[in-house]
This record gives structure tokens, sequence and C-alpha cells, in this order.
């Protein structure tokens, strides 16, 4: 399996809930432009211990487990990306792969859907 641990803030509260099905925010993994759905999304509401490893997981922020199936990444595979959206907005983490899977591809690179208007030049 691929697993992420993701933490996540929201303008409303009630939008934080990417375990949910019919949450207002959803969470797919993308390889070489396929899409996969997460197997399990388990949101951790007892923060203890994060905190001294995870400083991004505070009162105001929601941290969650994030599985995908292993078989959407091959030795092939030149990016990946996990992308969470929904009607507010979405965000786009985006690793590239240099040579087979497991070598270092770098630091994730953020594309958040207002830079990619941006650079397509559109206002809205």
């Amino acid at each position: 399996a691929l697993e992420f641990f993701v933490t996540m803030h929201t303008r409303e509260w009630a939008w934080n809930h990417l375990e949910r099905p019919d949450g207002t925010f959803r969470v797919w993994l993308l390889v070489d432009g396929v899409r996969s759905e997460a197997l399990r999304v388990v949101r951790h509401a007892d923060r203890k211990g994060f905190e001294f490893v995870y400083p991004d997981v505070t009162n105001l922020r929601v941290a969650y487990d994030v599985v995908f199936p292993a078989t959407a990444l091959k030795s092939t595979s030149r990016s990946v990306q996990l992308l969470v959206g929904g009607p507010p907005g979405r965000v786009a983490l985006e690793w590239r792969l240099a040579g087979t899977v497991g070598a270092n591809g770098g630091a994730p690179r953020t594309h958040s859907l207002m830079e990619a208007r941006r650079a397509a030049g559109s206002a809205n």
C-alpha cells in the first residue's frame, strides 16, 4: 500500500472530513495521469504524540492517514500527485520521480488552483 500522512485546515470546520465519502473534500492519487481512489482514510481524533514529529498537527488542523493501492505505482512511473479537492478549492502535491520508483524525486511541489490560473493568465 501507498500511505500518506496528511494534515488539513479548512475555513469551515465542518468541511474538514476527508474520511467521509460525502465530505466536502475528497482525496485521490494521480500517477502518470491515472487517478486512484483511496482505499482507506483514517481521521486521527487524538493528536497526542503527533506534535513532536509533525508540528503541523495543531488544534486548528486535522490529521489523516490516507492509503492507496500499491498497484497504482509502477516501476516506470514518472509523476505522482496527491490531490485534495472539492467545491471550495483544490490542491495538488506533486513528486516527479527520477528514473525508477524509489529514487529521490525531491521535495513535493504545491500547486493550488489559484496558482494554476495565474500561470494560465486567468484572473478567476
